[in-house]
């Protein structure tokens, strides 16, 4: 083998030692994730549509790049290790938000260690683009649900409808409409900042910009859940309870108003881009791009170590059990 080739083909192995070795040791976290990824209707039951997001981000930057040197971080492995203490300590305590919210970051440092901080700089954006569909935006939940609660409150109020309110439940002359945890409407929020997320990564050249899509597409996904709340009490209260919103489906009314609103989303996106004075044209992609590695030996010696690294968790595991 020339030196050519062993520069590619051992990077390619060494990659496929990790994922191996990640699937294994991050089993029980990807479980999880999987699980609430496939639980229709659910907050995150986005997840897999965010993956071939992130996954394409990632393409879109590895072909955009005309040069990558890899070199294993040896400083990288501590940071590796760290995290997989942490994973094992919320396995061991079954906090399951913590065990699926570090495989993003394990995945960033086994990389950087195996590959160097060039890989890994390259990756971050696309990787952090999987916390659209983590459950650390959970602790935002409970305190959209009261605000959705008082906003209701008030519009019952002005809209004059004889409603007795208790806690979560408002009890209406014709029955009794509760809005639950899943009417805060945190999915809208969570998809809809990945959209415009997306949105700002691809055609916001400055993060002022993207800060103010961000901010108006959340304020804008509240006031859609809002309204969607009062509409369906307003419906409940005036047709007695008998519309098929209140009877038969009323979920996918929340999502034809988050397709309507996507629109001035998009729009104020596109506004902020031709606001821009320092706007990147975008080019075509380019070809793969050269990896240089004057010691393929040492990626290889990088990627053993951080695979042994991230099998951990199958190893003990086979001990707690």
């Amino acid at each position: 083998m020339n030196a050519k080739s062993g520069a590619r083909l051992i990077p390619m192995a060494v990659m496929g030692l990790l994922l191996l070795a990640g699937w294994a040791g991050l089993h029980q976290s990807l479980m999880e994730i999987h699980a609430n990824w496939t639980t229709w209707y659910g907050h995150f039951a986005h997840g897999y549509l965010v993956l071939a997001v992130s996954l394409w981000l990632g393409f879109r930057a590895w072909r955009r790049r005309p040069l990558l040197v890899l070199r294993p971080s040896w400083p990288a492995f501590p940071v590796l290790i760290a995290l997989m203490g942490v994973l094992l300590l919320s396995m061991r305590m079954q906090i399951t938000t913590v065990n699926q919210s570090m495989v993003p970051m394990i995945i960033m440092a086994a990389l950087a260690a195996s590959f160097g901080l060039q890989l890994a700089r390259l990756l971050f954006w696309p990787l952090a683009y999987l916390y659209f569909a983590l459950p650390l935006w959970w602790v935002l939940n409970t305190p959209l649900q009261e605000l959705t609660i008082k906003v209701a409150m008030l519009a019952v109020n002005v809209l004059r409808i004889p409603a007795h309110v208790q806690g979560s439940t408002f009890e209406l002359p014709a029955g009794i409409l509760t809005i639950a945890s899943g009417c805060s409407g945190l999915n809208y929020l969570v998809t809809g900042l990945a959209i415009a997320f997306l949105q700002g990564l691809l055609y916001l050249a400055t993060w002022p910009a993207r800060i103010k899509l961000m901010a108006f597409t959340a304020a804008l996904m509240l006031v859609m859940n809002w309204i969607r709340v009062i509409t369906l009490i307003a419906v409940g209260y005036y047709t007695e309870m008998q519309h098929y919103l209140i009877r038969v489906d009323h979920l996918t009314f929340g999502w034809i108003l988050f397709l309507l609103v996507l629109w001035p989303i998009y729009w104020f996106g596109f506004r902020l881009a031709r606001m821009e004075k320092d706007q990147v044209a975008g080019s075509g992609l380019s070809s793969p791009p050269d990896i240089s590695s004057s010691e393929p030996a040492r990626v290889l010696a990088g990627g053993v170590i951080a695979s042994f690294i991230l099998i951990l968790p199958a190893v003990i595991g086979l001990h707690w059990q």
